[in-house]
């Protein structure tokens, strides 16, 4: 995988963004291939007015949502730790960004908090122009389920978020409509993992 990879839909970008090619200021994410700044040098975002981050309260998400703020976004930090969300937005605004932020609370291993957090934000606004599918567990221990009885990493990484983007897409829709010479963008980190297991099916070809 690229840096990020784009399928283009009819009125939404969809892209997705490899976590072992971006490099944060938070220092347990920094790989040695590239810098939050190469990240977002030519990248569009200027028309973002309106975004949402999950897992905005560190890591890729935090610089994400600093880098929008940077360019006076208005974005809906989301994340399930409401103490440590707002421990987040408190750094953000000692940075004096020209952007607004605000804590929206996200569980998404839950299809009814997921349901309840797309009511809400969509009793707020009308559009939007990027959603940044970001927060996600890692190495769960085997047996732990999500509150709809889903598998806790399918059900959180993959299937919270799907279920999301599909309740927010009026919003979308609405700003792909309002600007269509710059339609809104739907971003997901991916993993690392797939190359691990390239490595190792590599590593069983070369011992066979």
């Amino acid at each position: 995988m690229l840096k990020f990879d784009r399928i283009y839909g009819k009125d939404v970008i969809f892209s997705a963004v490899n976590p072992g090619l971006v490099k944060t200021d938070i220092a347990r994410n920094i790989t040695k291939v590239s810098t939050s700044k190469t990240l977002w040098e030519g990248m569009l975002i200027e028309f973002i007015q309106i975004a949402i981050v999950t897992g905005g309260n560190s890591g890729i998400g935090f610089e994400t949502v600093k880098q929008l703020l940077n360019k006076n976004a208005k974005v809906y930090l989301c994340a399930r730790n409401p103490e440590r969300a707002n421990a987040a937005i408190a750094k953000l605004r000692d940075m004096n960004l020209p952007g607004t932020v605000e804590y929206l609370p996200l569980d998404l291993a839950s299809l009814d908090a997921i349901k309840s957090f797309a009511d809400n934000y969509l009793s707020k606004e009308k559009t939007l122009d990027m959603l940044f599918n970001n927060a996600g567990v890692m190495n769960p221990t085997v047996g732990p389920e999500t509150k709809d009885g889903y598998e806790l990493h399918v059900g959180t990484n993959s299937l919270g978020h799907h279920y999301l983007t599909k309740l927010l897409l009026p919003a979308l829709q609405a700003s792909a409509q309002a600007t269509p010479d710059r339609p809104p963008r739907v971003c997901f980190t991916s993993s690392l993992f797939c190359n691990i297991l390239m490595d190792l099916w590599s590593y069983g070809c070369e011992v066979v």
